[in-house]
């Protein structure tokens, strides 16, 4: 069978792992509306990838920070899991805080922990 059939039999079991999958979009990113994609893990978790992280955010001692445009304008960021090519519906959700980046070695994983509120 062909792919779209295969995915056909199990949509109902991709449904819910999908509406976890949303969209990382910026607000005052000096080049980009959006950067990546992230999934909730719990209900205020989301994970995304390093290096889609790092556009956005900077380690600053223990912390992490959202990094400043080059007005020196904070740049935020927001989860959307509506939002798709060609659909209107939105369902944005706030990144307050990024938890932690992983350091760029190559033995760690190339993962970011946001809090969304």
């Amino acid at each position: 069978a062909g792919l779209e059939q295969r995915l056909k039999k199990h949509r109902a079991a991709l449904a819910t792992p999908i509406r976890s999958v949303g969209r990382l979009e910026l607000i005052d990113h000096d080049s980009m509306d959006w950067c990546g994609t992230g999934w909730r893990i719990e209900d205020d978790l989301i994970v995304t990838n390093r290096h889609v992280a790092s556009l956005f955010a900077e380690r600053q001692g223990s912390l992490f920070r959202f990094r400043l445009n080059q007005a020196g304008k904070q740049v935020r960021t927001r989860v959307d899991f509506r939002e798709e090519y060609r659909q209107p519906e939105s369902d944005e959700h706030v990144i307050a805080r990024v938890l932690w980046i992983a350091p760029d070695v190559s033995e760690a994983p190339d993962m970011a922990i946001l809090q969304v509120v």
